[in-house]
């Protein structure tokens, strides 16, 4: 989906009224009235508009009520309108379906409480978290802030400090790491010449002391020059901070000798003012020695507005040297605002021809205000900072650990004033109120006055409106169970929302049910509150439902670790649940323990897996007694909860307790039996034990005796029997355990309504230890099914070319049951019905990617509903786009680094499928940048983890971010933000050879004409020598159009043969038209009407039977043998029908496409088999010119392929049909498969004919397949002939296929006539269906597409994908045919290799008997051309003429591949490789340059063996063995070739030895012909082992072998290339030219030499020079970029323009790569394009800059840079170290765990002997688990990062040598994933010396 366009004047909106569903939603263009507010805007377009009711986005950004009428939209602005779910509104009711019901028929209690509060509260089903579902009624996770606002303390800490201007101060609880807020802008000054930077911070409120500061994760002492202050701080020693807490920075300008004056103005209330100067002021002698120039600066200032300048400050300047200077001029004025001016007066020496330099810079002013803030309550941390080697330029970002204020804490036995992070302790004195001393600034007096404590915070309630005693419990629960809090409030809140988020992190709420501030929590083992039962509940007032939402899987949860202050995520899976795809991310705040973070975890998983059953009841007055969270024990006769009532009497007789009921109980089945009784005015729930009876009775007999504490039930009159409640039941818990989630009290009230959850002591197992137990059913009565354990997931189902979705529903039915039905909602929101089953499972198809709810009701075998369960289910389909991330950022890092993030908001909902983000950016500020027009963050901008990188350059810059899913798909907005960035590492490091001089510039210009001349000299040449052949061209080209004509002519006649229509009686036929009668074919003799050709032989001929296409034409053909002399000519111009020639007089063509491999030729050894070539040589005669170039022309046979004359009319015939010929041959398998493995990912499995027999074959066809039992892969068979295609032309491939445990489809590849891919391939669809003995278990896939441009040949290739475990695959009925134009589905199959293409070639077969010397003469001479020299007769044999002393060499070349008489099957290229080749006897090591060689094999023994993977290849069709070697070293030639088939392995007589090439160190072809070898010819080969030397200390390098065959006629053939022409020839003048032009592609060279003067030029791509196999020079051109390369062994030199692996270089020196692999990262010196370069060592210049890099992949590596030498000036050392890696791995890792490498830097000045250590830097990272991938495992990613600046001072001459080095590390890296190209990663350790 793209963006949506905006039209003018408009502002697009989207009005969403619903909290959470996009249920109502609207997307429009609204028109904007010039001047209106976003206000009035929202009145006019929002229904119902109330501000608070609804949150606005402007451009993503949230807007506050409090602005909207002030704000204004802009034109194009994006206004997003959302309804506000505020507070528990968040746990939504994801669906509510009546069960147990007692209030009448269709009265369900959502439509009985309306919109009462009671739709408010947390009772309701789901809370969606983060893209899933969870089931939290009791205590749900923290909702995200309405405004989404809420910054927590998990991003606070990657963030910098900030200012935060008008925001509420932090608020401290317990203790916690976090950036202070700046409360005074930072400022800089000058000492000297350092410069300083001072800023206050502050921690906010409720801080009591903190620890020391760090920069980043280094502790801020440990750098130079750093000064650090607290005040305020009750725990800390008062200081003074000596730094202004209100100072405004004014940028100033520079200063001109001509003393022009710069002017600033001040803010108001200035007290002091500064100005900041940065100056050069010098001068020499002539001899260069120093000499003192002098300057005056002058400032003056005035009250803004008045007229009068007063003096502020003049200060004298002298100095002699050319060093940068600093100063600062400061005076205190009165407060006021001033206008400054600043000025030089020019006093200074500078140039004019002189060595005086004056250069000066007004930087900034700094205006210090007046501070009458007061700071009560307030603490704050002055920062002073010296700029030097360590920290030179911005902070990273300061941090500290806050400790809270000592608060008073219950222990159990007393009060204890104590810092703590207790909850229940936190709770009550942020209700009691957090004062601090009011002090004001006294205007009249100027002095600061106390007004004593003031609330700052908190609630400020008096302890008569705390239940203390509570709070007092609630302390001991949570340090009993280590429950804290210690979180930094920024954001705005609420004073219920905080105390809430406090009491959470104990399992708890706060509530004012009594009157005042209580706290309630859940635990596990606390008593019961009450009894309920049906003399409690009134009548018809108890309803059960069922509420699942089980989308989520699993809880990932987050909190911040205090252990080292980093975030993590505990993965917690649900039940049953291995690999998490959908779980629900919460995020725990103030959590900072594991243990903790688990349990909360746990804790609200649980909600979802047992309290999914809501019951609500209603009762009187009972429910005063109990609230909020209480447990209560539930029975009713509806569910059989145990048996309840009240009691009629009690009594004890002899000690024996006898309780009467006022209903009769039943006797239990076996086991004891209990009552519970709830003696009113107890808050305990006392159980009896029973004695046994049988039956049923209403008299009860205790087992023990009555409690002594306890008053007996209706021993007196104020405790009437009736008030006690009785619940009697088979367990020793009577009753069903539930726990109180909302109390809704009705309008008299008189009673309550009130929602209870079921909370039995599985829950609180599975929160406390993990375990999972299934809650038991425990009722004690089954009337009516019971539905549970849905779970729903989808599938993809494929029926032919098509593909749909279906979703699956599996549950559980306790009880009777009949049918059960399956509902799902439509497009409007109803239910209707999807599916009807009476097993435990269902499947339907959905019409496409969606959220749908799903019910499942089952129905007893009477019709009666049953108890339904319902689900809500959102696809896993990709087509819908993603949700778009909330938060985007792009912060700076030391070292020129970006840091690049992103993240979510705690209530959005993200998309399940959601992979990670593409980041684009653009120059400048763009508030709405075009995403197509934007440049990708790197390759493709796509990452999947925050991440650093160095790019963009230095500037300002727009960032955007789209999330992007695991299809590919981007979602429809952007995160945008505009940042200013300093220098990249790049731009820091670069400088060098940053421009080019005039010289240089002028001997470019040279070289450029030099080359232009050059080049229009060789296509001078080449113009003259290709004009010069222009004449034998036309004369080859007469004979083409002649050929051409006669087979025009015969195709005509074939034609009209095929397509004679039935004689018809009413038809008037001419004399020569065809028809067909009675399966016979006759030709008119004269004009005839109604003259049956049968009946009139005078008037029709008989030319023969027509049962066939195919035999009509071979009858037509032997009709042609009246005339013998025709024959060959015609025979030979058959086959030309398809070997198109180019039309008119244009060039012969270059390839000749030939469209079956059907041999339909005469015998090759005869004229029709024979080759001409012909050639005309123009040489001078009389005065005419002379010929600079030979045109050679090459026909064969009428341009016949040197392989036959093959039968191209065949496939002209059938172009003309409807489609549907098979080009397969053997395609009904009765033989030979006539396949080949390309790539056997799961080793040799050959093709079984109708593997597992007649149950598996469908009858009259044959099959092949094959089974694997590995690891996951592909299998991939292709047809071992390559057909050819013409571009544009439909090919259509097909087969019918089965498949077990995989898929399987047909697709279809293209390649060019050199044999290299081109296009895409082509797929049909796949193929799941099982296959059988019928025709419909057999799915038929089709590849259908058009040949691309540039296409010659296509590939049949049959692909088979196995997912996990075993499978077996089968094919049969393959086709492969050129369809028609718009053809879209295969053809009825049928049979290849036969039929009419079959059938005319063995007729046109038969026409050789019939031909005579005659026609074999007359077929020869089509295709010779008379070669004429001066008239004298000239052969094909001639090679040389000379005439006038000139001589001309006239060379025929065949060009084609490297190997043009032989046809491969099977290649293994060792360019790179090895292709799982196994050696013996031998050390192996791949060339280091890929293009130069291939595999080295040294011969370690005698006898060194080459051992090939297993394969699959037909001996009769492949039967020639090929290899390029290259003998280094000389030695006892072996030469064997061995192999290996099915019945015998290598050994015995089964071998060939092949003759020695010389071991001269050049390549040659070693070949072994086995075409004589009948084992080789009869059996299936599977495997070769080579033995090429015979003894040990030999070298053979090997690049490729192959298996194929040779041309059938023992020439080669013409190739892709069918005729390149040399011609090389000496002219008058001492000239030879050398071209070869191939398709108007023309390389070559040209000599010439005129005795003053010689000059070769060469035009070509690539030019090389070689002395030997490593060594040499290259010319080469390739992507628009010319460069020269030099190479010898190990290391290289390029010299060009635009090459490398980013075409962006233009010099590269380095390890010898090759030029395409060239990149900056491993290049030891280069240049690129952009005018940036690097030299790795050391470099002395104006800058001295010495570097070493090392990529060692070591916890321990070192790098140094070697002795260097020094002017001894001041350096500056940058050190920096990276490690990154990702890949997969088989085994769960675990989750995010932090990374980190001590690094530290030494110095030695005695070139190594001695090393001292100068500075240190930690480097961190983390590891991140990505995600789980099926049949890849567990994707996890790896980086560490960290650098540091040091300024080296010490002077001297002395060598200078830097070491940098790994002293420590922590986590587990370098890790070693074991597979990939980089399996243990990338490490880089540098260190960069610039010295000025």
């Amino acid at each position: 989906m793209g963006l949506m366009e905006c039209l003018p004047d408009h502002s697009r909106i989207v009005y969403t009224p619903h909290p959470i569903s996009c249920e109502g939603q609207r997307n429009y263009a609204a028109p904007l009235v010039k001047g209106e507010t976003l206000g009035s805007f929202l009145r006019r377009e929002v229904p119902d508009w109330t501000g608070d009711a609804w949150e606005v986005r402007i451009n993503g950004v949230l807007v506050p009520v409090e602005v909207m009428e002030r704000v204004r939209p802009k034109n194009g602005t994006l206004i997003e309108v959302r309804g506000v779910a505020k507070k528990q509104a968040l746990y939504i009711v994801a669906m509510i379906t009546l069960t147990y019901f007692t209030m009448g028929a269709g009265a369900t209690w959502a439509g009985a409480l309306g919109a009462s509060g009671m739709a408010a509260t947390a009772v309701y089903a789901a809370a969606y978290v983060a893209g899933s579902v969870l089931i939290n009624k009791v205590l749900g996770p923290k909702p995200a802030s309405a405004g989404g606002q809420e910054q927590t303390v998990y991003n606070i800490g990657a963030s910098p400090n900030q200012a935060r201007p008008y925001q509420p101060l932090p608020l401290v609880f317990g203790r916690v790491k976090f950036a202070p807020d700046i409360i005074s802008a930072p400022y800089t000054w000058y000492e000297g010449d350092d410069q300083y930077l001072g800023m206050v911070l502050t921690p906010g409120i409720g801080v009591h002391s903190v620890e020391a500061l760090t920069n980043g994760d280094a502790p801020l002492s440990a750098f130079e020059g750093v000064q650090v202050y607290h005040a305020g701080f009750p725990g800390m020693p008062e200081q003074q901070i000596p730094l202004y807490s209100d100072a405004d920075t004014i940028q100033g300008g520079e200063l001109n000798k001509d003393q022009t004056w710069v002017q600033r103005a001040t803010p108001a209330r200035t007290v002091r003012i500064q100005i900041n100067l940065e100056y050069i002021l010098g001068d020499q002698d002539s001899k260069g020695r120093p000499y003192t120039n002098r300057e005056t600066v002058e400032a003056q200032y005035r009250v803004t507005g008045a007229t009068n300048w007063m003096p502020l400050v003049s200060r004298n300047f002298a100095n002699s040297s050319y060093d940068p200077k600093r100063a600062t001029l400061a005076r205190d004025v009165a407060e006021g605002q001033y206008d400054v001016r600043v000025r030089i007066l020019g006093r200074a020496i500078d140039g004019g021809g002189s060595n005086g330099r004056s250069q000066w810079q007004w930087t900034t002013m700094t205006a210090v205000q007046a501070d009458t803030a007061t700071y009560a309550g307030i603490p704050r941390i002055g920062v002073r900072i010296k700029a030097t080697g360590q920290l030179n330029g911005a902070p990273d970002e300061l941090r500290c650990v806050a400790h809270s204020f000592p608060i008073p804490v219950w222990t159990g036995t007393g009060w204890v004033t104590e810092e703590t992070s207790n909850p229940g302790a936190q709770i009550l004195q942020y209700a009691r109120g957090i004062t601090a001393d009011e002090i004001i600034y006294d205007d009249a007096s100027g002095q600061l006055i106390n007004l004593g404590p003031k609330r700052i915070a908190g609630i400020g309630l008096s302890d008569d409106m705390i239940d203390i005693a509570a709070l007092q419990a609630f302390m001991l629960h949570c340090a009993a169970n280590q429950f804290e809090y210690n979180y930094v409030v920024k954001d705005a809140r609420s004073h219920d929302e905080m105390v809430n988020s406090l009491a959470a992190a104990g399992f708890g709420q706060v509530t004012w049910a009594g009157g005042r501030l209580s706290v309630v929590w859940a635990a596990a083992d606390q008593p019961l509150s009450g009894v309920v039962n049906m003399a409690t509940i009134k009548k018809g007032e108890f309803q059960v439902d069922y509420t699942l939402a089980n989308a989520a899987d699993g809880i990932e949860y987050t909190y911040y670790d205090a252990e080292d202050w980093s975030t993590k995520t505990i993965r917690v899976p649900a039940p049953g649940v291995t690999t998490m795809l959908n779980p629900a991310q919460v995020t725990g705040e103030g959590v900072t323990s594991e243990a903790h973070a688990a349990m909360l975890a746990r804790w609200h998983l649980a909600q979802s897996l047992y309290q999914y059953k809501d019951i609500s009841f209603a009762t009187d007055i009972e429910h005063l007694s109990y609230q909020r969270l209480s447990l209560l024990s539930l029975s009713h006769d509806l569910t059989q909860w145990g048996f309840s009532g009240r009691l009629r009497g009690a009594s004890i007789d002899g000690g024996v307790v006898t309780l009467q009921l006022d209903e009769s109980v039943p006797a239990p089945p076996r086991g004891r039996a209990y009552v519970g009784l709830r003696i009113p005015g107890e808050r305990t729930y006392r159980v009896f034990g029973v004695q046994a009876f049988t039956g049923e009775t209403d008299t009860l007999t205790l087992t023990g005796a009555w409690p002594a504490d306890a008053p007996l039930p209706g021993d007196t009159a104020g405790n009437p029997a009736h008030d006690t409640l009785w619940c009697y039941d088979f367990k020793a818990t009577p009753g069903y355990r539930v726990r109180v989630v909302a109390i809704e009290p009705e309008s008299d009230l008189k009673g309550a309504r009130v929602a209870v959850v079921p909370e039995g002591p599985e829950f609180w197992n599975y929160v406390l230890t993990g375990e999972y137990i299934p809650a038991p059913n425990q009722s004690l009565l089954q009337t009516r099914p019971v539905a549970s354990n849905l779970t729903v997931s989808e599938r993809d189902v494929v029926q032919g070319d098509t593909v749909f979705t279906e979703l699956v529903a599996t549950f559980d039915v306790d009880g009777p049951v009949g049918d059960v039905i399956v509902q799902m909602s439509n497009e409007n929101g109803e239910l209707v019905e999807v599916a009807r089953t009476t097993s435990r499972t269902a499947a339907w198809r959905v019409p496409g990617a969606g959220t749908y709810q799903v019910v499942v009701r089952p129905f007893s075998p009477d019709g009666q509903p049953g108890v339904a369960v319902a689900t809500i289910y959102s696809t896993i389909g990709a087509d819908a786009p993603p949700v778009l991330v909330d938060l985007f950022d792009v912060q700076e890092r030391s070292g020129g680094v970006r840091l690049y993030t992103w993240g979510w908001l705690s209530g959005t909902t993200q998309s399940a499928d959601f992979a990670g983000v593409e980041i684009r950016y653009v120059a400048g500020n763009v508030p709405a940048p075009d995403w197509a027009a934007m440049t990708p963050v790197g390759e493709d901008g796509y990452h999947t983890a925050p991440f650093e990188a160095v790019i963009p350059e230095s500037g300002q810059w727009t960032f955007a971010a789209r999330s992007r899913n695991t299809s590919g798909t981007l979602s429809t907005g952007m995160r945008v933000v505009t940042k200013t960035l300093g220098a990249n590492l790049g731009e820091q490091i670069g400088g060098i050879g940053d421009s080019i001089d005039y010289i240089t510039q002028q001997q470019v210009a040279q070289q450029e004409a030099l080359d232009a001349e050059a080049f229009a000299r060789v296509q001078a040449d080449i113009a003259v020598a290709e004009a010069a052949g222009a004449d034998a061209t036309a004369k080859a080209n007469a004979a083409r159009d002649e050929a051409l004509a006669a087979v025009d002519a015969l195709a005509a006649e074939v034609g009209e043969i095929v397509n004679a229509p039935d004689w018809s009686a009413s038809e008037t036929y001419q004399a020569g038209w065809l028809v067909k009668y009675n399966g016979r074919l006759y030709r008119a003799e004269q004009v005839t009407t109604n003259q049956q050709p049968d009946l009139f032989p005078t008037v029709w001929e008989e030319l023969g039977e027509y049962s066939s296409v195919a035999e009509i034409a071979a009858a037509a053909l032997t009709m042609s043998t009246a005339n013998a002399s025709d024959i060959a000519a015609e025979a030979a111009r058959l086959d030309a029908l398809y070997v198109r020639m180019p039309a008119g007089s244009g060039e012969l063509a270059t390839t000749a496409l030939v469209a079956t491999k059907e041999q339909a030729s005469v015998d090759r050894d005869n004229a029709l088999g024979s080759r001409a070539q012909a050639i005309e040589v123009r040489m001078p005669g009389g005065s005419g010119a002379l010929a600079t170039q030979a045109s050679v022309a090459d026909l064969q046979t009428a341009m016949i392929a040197a392989d036959g004359v093959n039968a191209a009319a065949i496939t002209s015939v059938q172009a003309n049909q409807s489609g549907g010929g098979n080009l397969l041959e053997g395609s009904d398998f009765s033989g030979p498969s006539g396949f080949v493995v390309f790539h056997p990912a799961w080793g040799d499995l050959p093709l079984i004919q109708n593997m597992h027999g007649e149950n598996w074959r469908v009858d009259g066809t044959n099959n092949y397949g094959f089974t694997a039992n590995s690891a996951s892969g592909y299998q991939i068979y292709i047809a071992n002939n390559r057909f050819p295609v013409t571009p544009g032309e439909r090919v259509i491939a097909s087969a019918y296929l089965a498949a077990h445990g995989c898929k399987s489809w047909i697709e279809i590849w293209w390649f060019d006539v050199n044999g290299n891919e081109v296009g895409n391939h082509i797929a049909g669809a796949q193929v799941v269906k099982t296959g059988g003995k019928m025709i419909k278990d057999w799915g038929r896939s089709s590849a259908v597409g058009d040949a691309p441009a540039n296409a010659a040949f296509c590939w049949f290739v049959w692909v088979t994908h196995e997912p996990v475990g075993g499978m077996s695959s089968w094919i049969m009925r393959p086709m492969l045919e050129i369809g028609r134009a718009g053809q879209t589905s295969a053809s009825p199959w049928s049979a290849g290799g036969s039929g009419l293409a079959g059938t005319i070639a063995s007729a046109v077969q038969s026409l050789q008997a019939g031909i005579d010397a005659e026609g074999q003469a007359r077929a020869q001479a089509i295709t010779a051309v008379q070669a004429t020299a001066n008239g004298a007769q000239s052969t094909a044999t001639q090679a040389l003429t000379a005439s006038n002393n000139n001589a001309a060499a006239i060379v025929q070349v065949q060009s084609g591949l490297s190997l043009a008489d032989f046809t491969a099957t099977l290649t293994w290229d060792f360019r790179g490789s090895y292709n799982d080749f196994t050696f013996a006897n031998a050390n192996v090591a791949l060339f280091p340059v890929v293009s130069e060689s291939g595999m080295v094999l040294d011969a370690t023994a005698d006898d060194p063996q080459l051992l090939s993977p297993g394969f699959s290849v037909s001996g009769r069709d492949s039967y020639v063995v090929r290899a390029m070697i290259r003998r280094r070293t000389p030695g006892a030639w072996d030469g064997l070739l061995l192999w290996q088939t099915d019945s015998h392995g290598f050994g015995g007589d089964h071998f060939l030895m092949a003759s020695a090439p010389p071991a001269d160190g050049q390549f040659h072809t070693v070949e072994w012909d086995l075409s004589s070898n009948v084992d080789w010819r009869s059996s299936q080969i599977n495997r070769v082992r080579i033995d090429l030397e015979g003894n040990a200390g030999t070298t053979t390098d090997i690049r490729w072998i192959s298996i194929g065959s040779k041309a059938s006629d023992g020439n080669p053939s013409s190739g892709p290339i069918s005729s390149a022409t040399f011609a090389l020839q000496a002219a008058q003048d001492a000239q030879i030219t050398l071209t070869t032009n191939v398709n108007g592609h023309v390389t070559g060279m040209v000599s010439k030499n005129d005795g003053q003067r010689g000059v070769i030029s060469f035009l070509a791509d690539v030019f090389e020079i070689i002395t030997s196999g490593t060594v040499g020079v290259r010319f080469t051109r390739r992507n628009g970029g010319y460069f020269m390369r030099f190479y010898a062994a190990s290391i290289q030199t390029i010299i060009g323009i635009n090459f490398g692996a980013s075409n962006n270089l233009c010099f590269w020196y380095g390890p010898n790569v090759g030029e395409e692999n060239c990149t900056q990262a491993n290049g030891t010196i280069w240049f690129n394009n952009a005018g940036s370069a690097y030299f790795g060592g050391s470099l002395s210049a104006g800058v001295l800059k010495n570097a070493a890099q090392s990529t060692q992949i070591s916890a321990a590596a070192t790098v140094d840079t070697g002795p260097f030498t020094t002017n001894g000036g001041a350096r500056v050392v940058n050190s920096s170290m990276s490690y990154t890696n990702a890949g997969y791995t088989a085994t769960d890792q675990g989750g995010t765990v932090a990374l980190s490498a001590g690094v530290v830097l030494e110095r030695s000045r005695d070139n190594g002997a001695t090393w001292t250590q100068i500075s240190n830097f930690t480097a961190t990272g983390q590891r991140i688990f990505v995600e789980f991938e099926p049949g890849l495992g567990y994707n996890y990613e790896f980086s560490l990062t960290g650098s540091t600046t040091y300024t080296d001072n010490t002077g001297g001459t002395a060598n200078v040598n830097y070491r940098l080095r790994i002293t420590s590390s922590s986590g587990p890296w370098p890790f070693n994933f074991g597979t990939g190209p980089n399996p243990l990663g990338r490490q880089n350790l540098a260190v960069i010396s610039v010295e000025q």
